[in-house]
């Protein structure tokens, strides 16, 4: 189980990097900020794209974020992602959460983070 959802984990970083080219080339919002939500692995794209849209310089994009679940962590470069959160997110950035998220769980076995979403 966990080598299933590490393969996941890295598939949503790759769709985050894509994500992210998508929108800094303008497609298909390209006078238009975009607000951003994801659940459980769909942090994990939220965070590979707000990391490479910080690499690339593109700050005018992103205008909210929402985490739901979050089965992403932070804490191992804490002041890299404050960084990151502020030079690319324009409006608020919400982490919503379960005490008993099973998905969590399961990222936590296999990762040994504390995800940004909490479990019981």
């Amino acid at each position: 189980m966990d080598e299933l959802f590490t393969k996941a984990i890295k598939n949503a970083r790759i769709t985050g990097k894509l994500v992210a080219l998508s929108l800094a080339l303008g497609h298909p919002f390209s006078t238009q900020t975009v607000s951003l939500l994801g659940f459980s692995l769909g942090t994990q794209v939220i965070k590979s794209c707000l990391k490479t849209l910080a690499l690339l310089g593109a700050s005018d994009i992103i205008q909210n974020v929402t985490l739901l679940g979050g089965a992403s962590h932070y804490e191992t470069q804490k002041a890299f992602w404050e960084s990151t959160f502020s030079t690319t997110v324009a409006g608020q950035i919400k982490n919503v959460h379960s005490l008993g998220d099973r998905i969590l769980i399961l990222y936590h076995g296999s990762t040994k983070h504390q995800g940004i979403g909490r479990f019981a």
